[in-house]
Formats: structure tokens, sequence, C-alpha cells
């Protein structure tokens, strides 16, 4: 699947944690293992899950998973920006 400019500049523009969280949900992280591998609070990681949702125009956990591991260019990123 090919990657977008404008679907590489989202991700890019992310901050570190987000990006955290966005590879754990990839990988099939609960909320409470990402929070306990990113040192966050359940909250916090709803929050920033939350944020990602918005940010990428993608609802749910599941859904975003999949738009990154089929966009490898993402996934490739997000791995080297941690």
């Amino acid at each position: 699947m090919t990657t977008t400019e404008s679907e590489l500049q989202v991700f890019i523009k992310l901050p570190k944690h987000l990006k955290q969280v966005a590879v754990c949900l990839a990988l099939g992280c609960t909320n409470q293992e990402i929070g306990f591998s990113v040192g966050l609070s359940n909250e916090t990681v709803r929050a920033y899950k939350n944020r990602l949702y918005e940010a990428v125009g993608i609802h749910g956990s599941l859904k975003l998973a999949v738009f990154i591991v089929r966009h490898p260019q993402i996934e490739k990123m997000l791995r080297e920006s941690l």
C-alpha cells in the first residue's frame, strides 16, 4: 500500500509520547500495557489515543493499528523515532 506525503506528515508531526502509543497500538498492546511501557496512567493513555484518532481521522485501536501496519513507511518512521 502506498503512503501519501500527507499521511506521513501527520505522523511526523506527532509528539514523541503519541508516537510511542501508536507503536504500542500497532503491536496490539492494551491500555494497561501501553501505560506500563511508556510510563503513563490509563487515563493519559486513553487521552493520547483520542488525540491520535483525531490527528489521523481514524477511530478505534484496531483500525489505527491496521492502518499503521499496512503503511510500512509509517510503521518504520514511528519505530525509528522512538
